[in-house]
């Protein structure tokens, strides 16, 4: 083979070479692409659907609790729409930001805003956020700076401050009561409540023991369990959220003559919404219905009184009907009437869930 030759078979093997690494390298590059720009598509996804997914509790009142439900042959809906369980009424704090959000997208939420009950478990949880059975989660959801990078998820604003709180049978008026001393919490290891309490103690030099499990090792992994430790007498009070145990309190026997006994002062759970990463389109569109809300309530801003052109500017930055935001406050009301609708009678004292320009101990925040 002359010389030539041998020039034109390399220079042929070269560019072939080279072709190959382009298309892996090109493989390589779009199909991340390709998935982020899947999930950027939310906002659009809605809007052609023509229906907001909002995934929430659906039986505990005040967060979210279903009122009614689709007949079978009710045509708003594609039959595989009825088989994951989705209906279109329900009330609740939960259940009022979801409405807030399909009245940001298409100025109303009657027939745009479709619920569905999720399971207690997180991962569940996330995975029907990823599987799209959902659009957004609510669903009572504590904000954990992990979650994003082990769920690929976003997550806020904060909606509700939720106070981590004792519930004891003992005749108690504080927490600081002398009965509480050398107090036997019963808890759920590894969970927000518990990581709060762990910082009580540390911050207080409180000496209480924290018990997980009960006398023959079986641990505590849900509240059926620290409320039947409470019942026979294995510890002084159970751990958790306030409005996990006003509930238990309230609605159950074995809690008429308990009492609620919260940490204090900043110490909460923080609960947020959740929806996936990457979307900045959507992303924005959750940011500002949020914040649209407190706004409204630091203006004095409600039902009654909605100025004309009232956040115009924003809704028309994201390609929306400039009357979405306005229309929010007038069906649904500012922050501060959503809350008192339903926390009202819960937590009278709204404490941390009161804008910081409001109140010393308020601790919601909105952008100007």
């Amino acid at each position: 083979m002359t010389s030539e030759r041998h020039v034109q078979v390399i220079t042929k093997l070269v560019v072939a070479l080279g072709s190959v690494i382009a298309l892996v390298a090109l493989a390589l590059f779009v199909a991340p692409t390709e998935k982020l720009l899947a999930k950027r598509s939310v906002l659009k996804q809605v809007q052609d659907r023509g229906y907001l997914k909002c995934g929430i509790t659906g039986h505990q009142p005040a967060f979210s609790l279903k009122v009614s439900t689709l007949d079978a042959d009710d045509n708003k809906l594609q039959k595989s729409d009825h088989s994951t369980g989705l209906y279109e009424s329900a009330e609740g704090l939960e259940a009022d930001l979801c409405k807030a959000i399909a009245i940001a997208i298409f100025g109303e939420w009657s027939s745009r805003l479709y619920f569905r009950n999720l399971d207690a478990n997180f991962d569940k949880r996330i995975e029907a956020l990823h599987e799209g059975e959902i659009d957004i989660l609510f669903r009572s959801t504590s904000m954990r700076a992990l979650n994003n990078v082990a769920h690929d998820i976003d997550q806020g604003p904060v909606v509700l401050f939720d106070p981590v709180t004792l519930l004891t049978p003992i005749d108690v008026t504080s927490i600081n009561d002398a009965a509480l001393v050398d107090a036997r919490i019963c808890a759920i290891e590894h969970t927000l409540p518990n990581d709060v309490m762990k910082r009580y103690l540390n911050d207080n030099n409180t000496q209480w023991t924290l018990l997980y499990k009960e006398p023959d090792e079986t641990p505590y992994t849900n509240f059926v369990h620290t409320t039947k430790a409470l019942q026979k007498g294995n510890c002084t009070a159970i751990l958790g959220r306030y409005s996990t145990l006003y509930q238990y309190k309230s609605r159950n026997k074995e809690g008429t003559n308990t009492k609620l006994i919260p940490l204090g002062k900043n110490y909460h759970v923080p609960l947020v919404p959740i929806f996936v990463e990457n979307d900045s389109d959507w992303h924005d569109l959750i940011l500002q219905t949020i914040w649209t809300l407190l706004d409204a309530e630091i203006k004095d801003i409600n039902t009654s009184n909605i100025p004309s052109g009232y956040r115009e500017a924003h809704w028309r930055r994201m390609s929306l009907d400039v009357n979405n935001a306005q229309n929010m406050i007038r069906l649904l009301g500012n922050y501060g009437e959503i809350y008192q609708r339903n926390f009202g009678d819960i937590l009278p004292e709204r404490g941390a869930n009161q804008h910081y320009l409001l109140s010393p101990d308020g601790a919601l925040f909105s952008a100007p």
